[in-house]
């Protein structure tokens, strides 16, 4: 039977989060629930089994990476639209179907509001050309209320308050696409292991097939860890930014000056970041301070990423 949706939801060792992610999802006649199981050494499968029987399973014999596992999601979905889901987000059916709604004609992606860190920021905004990555660096972004030319690479969520409204890009980690544009760009992008694919695919999607990618800011969705920058071993990495640059090169061939801007941009932009926070860290207290502590350090591994 054709399906409006298809989510497809690639796990690795997920088995603490997935049982709320499908709980907190509820039973939809017109979604199929689709795992596609990285080479989980725990019992994500055993848990969706449970919580889904009518839901189909694609066990990987080796963990290839996020676009790998959707790409053969991909080749199970019946949908005509594919809902890219974290088992760590947690949206329901009726907000998935709201948000299919919109996918439509020249409009080939939909996402709700993810937010995540300090909520102040939302996964979604323009395209990291080197200008948008100017505005956000430099803090131009603020005044992204007053005209879209200094919206930044991610949107301040003070911004979002017009309802329906276009973007460049949002996170994969809760997406609703259309199934034939999925498969007209051949999948996702697989030359990354993971973080970067669903830029790439808003930036082939918006610049070279013209199509719309639309955010509903009413529609918000709790992002359980919210940890991009983490690797396996749960310290700080760079690798998102790394991909982010190479999604930059690839989608739009600067020259080498311009490749230099955009690496000293981002460089410069965290180092005054790690000297800020470390100039307010000992004049915070408690909690705040292991904040300031936090991003201080973080940023100090981000300016380092490209030297």
């Amino acid at each position: 039977m054709k399906r409006e949706i298809s989510i497809i939801i690639v796990g690795y060792n997920s088995e603490h989060v997935i049982s709320d992610c499908l709980g907190f999802l509820g039973a939809s006649d017109s979604i199929e629930v689709i795992l596609v199981d990285n080479n989980s050494t725990d019992n994500t499968v055993d848990v969706f089994r449970k919580m889904c029987q009518n839901g189909i399973v694609v066990r990987r014999s080796t963990n290839g990476g996020f676009a790998a596992a959707v790409n053969e999601g991909l080749l199970s979905a019946n949908g005509r639209c594919i809902a890219l889901l974290n088992p760590d987000a947690f949206i329901r059916s009726e907000d998935l179907l709201k948000l299919a709604r919109l996918v439509d004609g020249e409009v080939v992606a939909a996402a709700p509001m993810v937010t995540q860190g300090d909520g102040r920021s939302v996964t979604a905004g323009r395209l990291p050309t080197l200008w948008r990555i100017f505005v956000h660096m430099t803090g131009l972004s603020i005044l992204g209320g007053l005209h879209p030319v200094f919206e930044g690479h991610y949107l301040l969520r003070a911004h979002c308050t017009q309802g329906v409204r276009t973007v460049d890009w949002s996170t994969g980690g809760c997406l609703v696409v259309r199934a034939d544009h999925l498969r007209s760009l051949g999948g996702l992008n697989d030359r990354w292991f993971m973080y970067g694919e669903d830029i790439d695919f808003c930036w082939r999607s918006s610049v070279h097939t013209e199509g719309t990618v639309m955010l509903d800011t009413s529609i918000i969705v709790r992002h359980l860890v919210g940890k991009s920058t983490a690797s396996a071993d749960g310290t700080l990495s760079d690798v998102w930014l790394r991909h982010l640059y190479e999604a930059y090169v690839a989608n739009t061939d600067p020259n080498l000056l311009e490749r230099a801007c955009w690496i000293s941009t981002v460089t410069l932009g965290f180092t005054a970041r790690f000297l800020v926070f470390s100039i307010l860290c000992p004049l915070s207290r408690g909690d705040r301070q292991k904040r300031m502590q936090y991003v201080a350090s973080r940023s100090l591994i981000y300016a380092r990423t490209f030297l």
